[in-house]
Order: structure tokens, then C-alpha cells, then sequence
């Protein structure tokens, strides 16, 4: 923008030129413009349903997470002594964090924690799943992103989904973990 009383025309175009295709962005406000070309790419089907959203069952239970960078801080050094780590979440705002080894065994319990209502027929139930430990904390990066908070979602069997939400826009960030099932089989 440029600036509070300023009228700016906005147009966004798809071309392509010289066999790239690319999303056009120009900006116009009196006399000056601003242009950005932006490449992009037409996913085949295979390519998209890789990388697209999972289409999951209602979650079992959703919490409002503690402070995250502490959290991120905890899995790491979980992770130094495990590849996984058991995520329990209870309705009475319960989280406990755990790692199982042979030669160690280690928890984390947070209490009082905010749990979200998921809908009128299914009320939030105890459930534990178990996750890759290095992918927890790369998740938790989220943290870095100033985010106002962050709810995990645990859905049963499959995954915990991690919603960060921004204080832009009302943007939120959506990552999805899958639940490692073989961990599981084995407890």
C-alpha cells in the first residue's frame, strides 16, 4: 500500500510467457506501479493427493497448548533419548508427554489445560497416540511464528494436528503428524 489515503488498483492475472506459467500481481496507485511475477505449476493428480490435506475423522479430544517453545524445548531432549514420544491427553486438561526406553523412562504432565468442545454428540475422550520425536519438535517450530495460540487435535489412529493461529488476518497454520502405528501395535 502506498499509504493510509491512497486508492491502489490491484490486478492478478494468470499468463504465461516464454512456456512459463505464472501468476501475475500488479499494483497501481497514480503514477507508479509495482509488478511481481509469481511461477507456478499445475499439479497432476498423483502429485496433489501426496501432498494435499488429509481427510480425517473427527478428533478425539483438542487442547490449547502451553507455551510452545517451552514445549519444543522438552520433545528436543526427549528426542536425544527417544525416536518416539506418547502424547495422553485426558478431558480434565491433562497432557502427558512420555518416552519409553530400556534404559530410561521419562514424563512430562501438564494440567488445567484448555479443552475444546469438538461437537454436541461426541464429547472429548482420553486417548493416547504415539509420534515420531523429531517430527514433533520440527512442528513446534510453529512457535517462531508469533502465534496468539495453538490448539493440538489428536485424532485417533491417524494423527495430531497441530492448528497455530496468527495474529494476521486471522491466519491460521495447519500441520498434520501422523501417528506411528507400528510404536503403537507394540504397547
Amino acid at each position: 500500500s502506498f499509504g493510509e489515503d491512497a486508492h491502489d488498483d490491484v490486478t492478478i492475472r494468470l499468463t504465461k510467457a516464454d512456456g512459463v506459467t505464472a501468476v501475475s500481481f500488479q499494483q497501481v496507485h497514480g503514477d507508479s506501479m509495482m509488478q511481481h511475477q509469481v511461477p507456478v505449476r499445475c499439479l497432476p493428480a498423483v502429485e496433489w493427493n501426496a501432498i494435499r490435506e488429509p481427510t480425517l475423522p473427527p478428533p478425539a479430544i483438542s487442547v490449547v497448548l502451553p507455551d510452545v517453545k517451552q514445549m519444543r524445548a522438552i520433545v528436543s531432549q526427549y528426542g536425544r533419548m527417544s525416536t518416539d514420544v506418547e502424547w495422553e491427553c485426558t478431558p480434565d486438561g491433562g497432557l502427558v508427554m512420555t518416552i519409553r526406553e530400556e534404559s530410561v523412562h521419562l514424563s512430562g504432565k501438564y494440567n488445567g489445560l484448555q479443552i475444546l468442545p469438538i461437537d454436541d454428540v461426541h464429547p472429548p475422550r482420553a486417548v493416547r497416540v504415539c509420534l515420531a520425536t523429531k517430527r514433533l519438535a520440527h512442528a513446534l517450530l510453529i512457535q517462531e511464528m508469533d502465534v496468539i495460540r495453538c490448539v493440538a487435535s489428536i485424532v485417533e489412529e491417524h494423527a495430531l494436528v497441530l492448528q497455530a493461529f496468527l495474529p494476521i488476518d486471522d491466519g491460521i497454520v495447519t500441520v498434520f503428524l501422523p501417528v506411528n502405528s507400528q510404536h503403537e501395535a507394540e504397547n
